[in-house]
């Protein structure tokens, strides 16, 4: 088995936070975090589910996440990106520009050349968090270890 990280620790902290939250709200429609404030409405609760849910869409998409490995550590400009990954240049720009506007990525222009780096540490940590646990169990899986995936 792969060992977390100590850094992912703090993740499987928060992930775990928010599902006891998501429960007190669930269950007593009450709930306090450190983006939810006791007496925010419900459609406020409701835009952070919506925003939530669109982040984790367009990480949803292998190709995005191959991007993102690739500009984890340091931005690159699209040309780095398409030799990096092997795709075409339509393809990476229309998901670079799909990350962009969901606010994944921040770009800045140097003469022609447009240069990607991720907005936010934290989406490279939960990426890299949940495909060190995808990893491990594909791992345990080949070794025959049945309890894989309890």
């Amino acid at each position: 088995m792969f060992e977390v990280a100590p850094h992912f620790a703090g993740i499987r902290q928060l992930l775990s936070i928010t599902r006891v939250y998501t429960y007190l709200y669930i269950s007593n429609q009450q709930y306090t975090c450190i983006l939810i404030k006791k007496g925010d409405t419900v459609q406020e609760l409701n835009e952070v589910f919506e925003s939530t849910a669109r982040y984790f869409s367009v990480l949803g998409e292998p190709t995005r996440l191959k991007i993102l490995h690739v500009i984890c550590h340091k931005e690159k400009c699209v040309n780095d990106i398409i030799r990096a990954t092997g795709l075409l240049q339509a393809n990476v720009s229309r998901h670079l520009g799909l990350m962009y506007q969901a606010g994944l990525l921040s770009k800045r222009r140097d003469g022609t050349q447009i240069f990607y780096r991720v907005a936010e540490p934290l989406f490279v940590e939960l990426c890299r968090s949940i495909s060190v646990q995808f990893g491990s169990r594909m791992h345990a899986r080949k070794q025959g270890d049945i309890h894989a995936f309890a």
